[in-house]
């Protein structure tokens, strides 16, 4: 059950860093960044020795965006 727990954020980031990369206002600099924050959390999460950390900046990009994503849907 916990290998599957740690695969929440990592979905739910992506899901929301696509949309955020269709729908979003920012910046072509902006959005790199995204994808960069995703890339070396997803790296973090399964390929260093450092999961926790990972684990930590998926969460806290996945509620970044939807963050975003509630805000924008409220203007």
């Amino acid at each position: 059950m916990l290998p599957l727990l740690m695969w929440v954020p990592v979905m739910t980031s992506f899901v929301l860093g696509v949309v955020y990369l269709v729908l979003g206002e920012g910046g072509p600099v902006l959005k790199l960044t995204v994808c960069i924050v995703f890339v070396v959390a997803a790296y973090l999460q399964f390929s260093s020795p450092y999961p926790i950390g990972g684990l930590v900046m998926q969460a806290g990009l996945a509620l970044a965006l939807a963050i975003w994503r509630k805000l924008a849907a409220t203007t």
